[in-house]
């Protein structure tokens, strides 16, 4: 078992390096195009041909242009392009202020995409660090931004990389679970290599609990969907065969059949490139070989190939590496039947393991110790269980961990959803609320205004049947005067017309010989004529007192106008212009007029204490002319005060065509200049 274990992370360190060599699969985003003229290109530029304190600095230039731009959007994208450079080029202090800033401006823009990006970032820093719980809850919160704004490949991506890490702690099940989801994203947006990726792990999930049915299940889906993707990739797609191919032989090693196991690596190792295009793959295929050879006390030519292996792993500092081959060196030492350097061996790994704190590669140390230390066996294993079972209170601790961000991060997500909803419904109660009192101040306005229509024509009806009440009264007048000038005309007809004949007659007979009775008749006629002429005054005194005409209107104003000014005890003057004519005026225009004098006098009587009003008619060519004047204590018109008064004023005029100004100051009376268009 403990060979599996060792085997599983180096097919993994292989597996991730071929990753890297193919990041922009990984972020399809990349690096955000900028145009030439654009310095910050330059810097990134420099920063990936250079190496050290060049790097750092044209890292550090370009974070600080970035910050420059005005628009934060562009300021935004500047900085997710060079988070990521500086991720990907393991600039760990530079990447930390830089992905900061990026995802401190996502936050502020509510740029959820981002956002999620930011926290992939932390995720990618933390793993690399060691730091998994720090990992695995960044890549739950890039998961979570994702998945809200459906973007199916990076929540695929985040599925696989909590999977990832759940692997390295057995939570198996979990890690199951959220890689056939990632599944079900890839196939939506069409990602044959993420896809495969996938079933490569779930294929190493089921040969780490040896179940060998599955692991052939998925292993043959991961070969499909690789077979899909070299249509795209033929060259990663080349070296990832291999990869599967070296897979395989590690698991029949697991499973002790070693010739199978050998077969699988030499096939892999017969692509003639491999060592030239990927060293550490060829590099760890050999190994293998050689371990499987060993297995089967097979030392020809071993030893020198483990040394060829060793200084391979200690160029790269690869210290996993170097661990494992000091394994393999401590097996060969074993079969040559020197146990003290192969104890020596184990010793210098555990040494390097303890110094890194791969935890799990001391677990495969202190096995080989017990195995080939016999003095101290029993020491060996007894720390041997001892830290297998704090390795598996971590785990558990670990899975716990996992466990408490998601549940943590769920609820957080679902009592926001939950207060989201309670806006919703507020909000939704709100706009029932109010467009419930926009109806009904509708409905009571539509009745107020139905209710003021009838008013109005109630009003208007009264009016006419008063005006009608008022023509008739004006008719009998009328025929009382008419009957009044028949009599005065037969009056004058038979009796001052018959004295005249009379008195005409007389004077023709009159004798002027007898001079002196002459005289006396002649005077007693100028009597008679005299009285005569007082009749005919008489008669035309009567007419001028009773003849009305056409000023019958006026004499109704001009009774209303007393009568208010009785009333009020003020002094009133009445001008009209006797070229009006009013019988070329309507009876409705009239009703209208009479109302409005009416109105402005009852206005005097109520607001202003006047002494004196003067009530002008006059016309021009197009319109007619009314001027009411007071000198009461007046108001400040330029403050367009208006009440029900003015506002009927308004509403009669408005019927008419007719206008009005109104000029008043305090202490200083009223003036309404009214004028109404000629029909």
């Amino acid at each position: 078992m403990h060979q599996k274990v060792m085997l599983k992370h180096t097919i993994i360190f292989i597996f991730i390096s071929l990753l890297i060599s193919s990041c922009d699969v990984n972020r399809p985003d990349g690096l955000v195009s900028t145009t030439e003229n654009d310095s910050i290109p330059y810097f990134i530029s420099k920063a990936k041909r250079t190496e050290g304190e060049n790097q750092k600095q044209a890292l550090i230039n370009a974070h600080e242009i970035a910050l420059g731009f005005s628009n934060d959007s562009i300021k935004n994208s500047k900085l997710s392009e060079i988070a990521y450079l500086s991720l990907i080029l393991n600039r760990r202090q530079i990447f930390k202020t830089i992905n900061d800033d990026f995802f401190n401006l996502s936050s502020i823009l509510k740029d959820t995409l981002k956002v999620g990006e930011a926290h992939w970032n932390y995720g990618s820093y933390y793993e690399k660090i060691g730091i998994l719980d720090s990992s695995y809850y960044h890549y739950f919160k890039g998961f979570k931004s994702f998945e809200s704004v459906n973007n199916k490949f990076y929540t695929g991506k985040m599925l696989y990389n909590l999977a990832y890490i759940e692997t390295k702690y057995k939570d198996y099940l979990s890690a199951e679970t959220k890689l056939f989801k990632a599944i079900k994203n890839y196939e939506v947006v069409n990602k044959p290599y993420s896809i495969f990726k996938c079933y490569y792990l779930l294929a190493e999930i089921y040969s780490d609990i040896e179940d060998y049915e599955n692991f052939n299940k998925y292993l043959d889906e991961a070969k499909k969907y690789l077979s899909d993707f070299k249509k795209i990739q033929p060259k990663i797609s080349k070296y990832n065969f291999i990869s599967l191919k070296n897979f395989s032989g590690t698991v029949k090693f697991d499973r002790q059949k070693y010739q199978e196991a050998i077969s699988y690596f030499r096939e892999a190792l017969r692509e003639p490139d491999l060592e030239q295009n990927q060293p550490q793959l060829y590099n760890l295929i050999r190994l293998n070989l050689a371990k499987t050879r060993l297995a089967q006390s097979d030392t020809s030519g071993i030893k020198r190939e483990l040394q060829k292996f060793f200084k391979f792993r200690n160029n790269l500092k690869d210290q996993d590496g170097i661990i494992q081959v000091y394994y393999e060196m401590s097996n060969y030492e074993a079969l040559a039947g020197d146990t003290l350097k192969a104890i020596d061996f184990s010793q210098k790994a555990k040494n390097i393991a303890n110094q890194f704190n791969f935890k799990k590669q001391v677990l495969q140390s202190l096995l080989k110790l017990a195995k080939y230390d016999i003095a101290n066996a029993s020491i060996h294993y007894e720390e041997y269980l001892d830290l297998k079972d704090a390795i598996e209170m971590d785990q558990r601790k670990f899975r716990n961990k996992f466990a408490a961000i998601q549940y943590e991060t769920n609820t957080y997500i679902d009592k926001a959803e939950q207060l989201s909803n309670k806006n919703l419904i507020l909000m939704g109660l709100m706009i029932i609320f109010m467009i419930l009192t926009v109806l009904t101040y509708s409905i009571i306005t539509q009745k107020s205004k139905t209710k003021t229509l009838l008013l109005e024509k109630e009003q208007q009806m009264a009016n006419e049947k008063i005006y009608q009440l008022m023509l008739t009264e004006q008719k009998n007048l009328e025929q009382a005067r008419i009957k009044e000038r028949n009599r005065i005309s037969e009056e004058l007809h038979d009796g001052i017309l018959g004295k005249i004949f009379g008195t005409r007659m007389k004077l023709g007979f009159l004798d002027f010989s007898n001079e002196v009775d002459s005289k006396e008749k002649f005077n007693l006629y100028i009597d008679d004529l005299q009285t005569i002429e007082n009749d005919i005054r008489k008669v035309s005194h009567d007419l001028k007192n009773n003849h009305l005409g056409k000023s019958n209107f006026i004499h109704l104003v001009e009774n209303l106008i007393k009568e208010k000014s009785q009333i009020g005890d003020f002094e009133f003057n009445l001008t009209k212009n006797d070229t009006l004519s009013w019988e070329d005026i309507s009876d409705v225009y009239k009703l209208h007029i009479y109302r409005i004098v009416q109105e402005l006098l009852q206005n005097i009587l109520k607001h202003a204490s006047a002494f004196k009003v003067n009530i002008v008619f006059s016309a021009t060519k197009d319109s007619l002319q009314l001027i009411v004047q007071d000198d009461g204590i007046g108001f400040e018109s330029h403050k367009n005060f208006q009440g029900i008064g003015l506002k009927n004023l308004a509403s009669r005029l408005e019927k008419i065509n007719g206008k009005y100004t109104v000029d008043s100051k305090k202490g200083l009376g009223t003036k309404f200049k009214i004028s109404i268009p000629k029909q």
